[in-house]
């Protein structure tokens, strides 16, 4: 029992003073300001993939409004000119087909019976024929030119140019990011394998323990050198 108790106050000793020159070292202090920064390294990365994320839903929202308006625009002028041509419509019931229960969308034309006196059973059916005739000729119809469809498109382009052109940089600016991510994270690795263990090893001799530990004090660089060019760039822009 006797020489049980120095042994354990010699190892109690030895591993508190491990565990202190770990703390106070100049690696642990580097790392410490590391993984600051990175944590706002991923936070402004985050950030950026959010900004992408709704451009791109922007982006995707206005091509959905180029494909509608055209073809509001065209529905707009095939009903104005051809639902008078339906079998039992003519001008004056088309007119009032327009002004009481024309949306804008050919399924509004399957409810005239509901807003327009005189649309009986044989009249919706026919309109309704006439509705799926057109809707078959759409995609042929809507490749041709049309009143506004140069308009239309050239007001939504601009504004998809632009937002391309913002997405793009923000793409550019992200990949950059993870690059550098990647950059200091394969730099400081060596950091993340030392712990108390190896002072206390080196306390006790092992040489292999001690080269980790040396390295170790001096951090990412020694406090007579110049820090590198990638520390400098990461305290400054995320520390």
């Amino acid at each position: 029992m006797k020489r049980v108790r120095p042994t354990g106050i010699l190892l109690w000793k030895a591993t508190a003073r491990a565990n202190r020159d770990y703390t106070v070292a100049r690696g642990t202090a580097h790392l410490k300001q590391i993984d600051h920064a990175l944590r706002n390294l991923r936070s402004r990365i985050e950030h950026l993939r959010e900004q992408l994320s709704e451009l791109q839903t922007q982006i995707s929202h206005l091509r959905f409004e180029i494909k509608d308006n055209l073809k509001r625009a065209l529905l707009s002028k095939l009903v104005s000119e051809r639902l008078k041509e339906v079998p039992g419509i003519g001008p004056a019931l088309a007119q009032e087909i327009l002004d009481r229960c024309y949306d804008g969308t050919l399924e509004s034309l399957s409810r005239a019976y509901l807003y327009v006196r005189g649309i009986g059973e044989k009249r919706q059916l026919a309109i309704n024929e006439w509705v799926q005739l057109v809707k078959s000729q759409l995609p042929t119809l809507l490749n041709q030119d049309f009143p506004k469809k140069a308009e239309i498109i050239e007001y939504y382009q601009a504004r998809i140019t632009r937002l391309e052109r913002t997405k793009k940089s923000l793409e550019e600016k992200l990949s950059e990011l993870y690059a550098f991510q990647r950059q200091v994270t394969e730099k400081v690795q060596w950091l993340r394998t030392v712990s108390p263990a190896h002072f206390a090893r080196t306390y006790q001799g092992d040489e292999e323990a001690r080269d980790l530990v040396l390295r170790y004090l001096l951090g990412v660089f020694p406090p007579w050198g110049e820090a590198p060019e990638w520390f400098k760039r990461l305290l400054e822009e995320f520390g």
